[in-house]
């Protein structure tokens, strides 16, 4: 869905130096931008790199709704400044989903301060701040 929009709203996509040409070629053909930076340890996107290459686009706030292994991954390369944690009543597939990786948990224990705590319909909604 967010491909289907390129050619209206920007789309930048960050992949590492040896991900598929095909992939590449397909997403910018729609309008995508794909941009490459080095691969961690895991062989992941660098984070860093990837954050670093957004600020010289002049991006200093990113929004991560990417799931639990990106936000865990942010959280473990220590770039989470801001946390807000939604959290619904009713699980998410057959077994539920489960949002907070270990390296956020941690995070959110040992940096993270509860600022604010609100309900929105059956969800609530928990909002910290980075405080070490």
């Amino acid at each position: 869905r967010l491909v289907a929009g390129a050619a209206e709203v920007p789309v930048w996509a960050v992949a590492t130096l040896d991900a598929p040409v095909e992939a590449e070629r397909a997403l910018v053909e729609r309008g995508v931008e794909v941009m490459r930076v080095d691969a961690g340890a895991d062989g992941r996107v660098d984070l860093h790199a990837a954050l670093r290459l957004l600020a010289e686009r002049g991006i200093t706030r990113i929004l991560c709704e990417g799931g639990p292994s990106l936000a865990g991954a942010l959280a473990e390369a220590d770039l989470v400044d801001d946390l807000v944690i939604v959290t619904g009543e009713k699980p998410l597939g057959r077994e539920g989903l489960t949002a907070i990786t270990p390296a956020l948990a941690l995070a959110r224990k040992r940096r993270f301060t509860l600022l604010d705590r609100r309900m929105a319909g059956e969800d609530r909604i928990d909002v910290y701040e980075r405080t070490a």
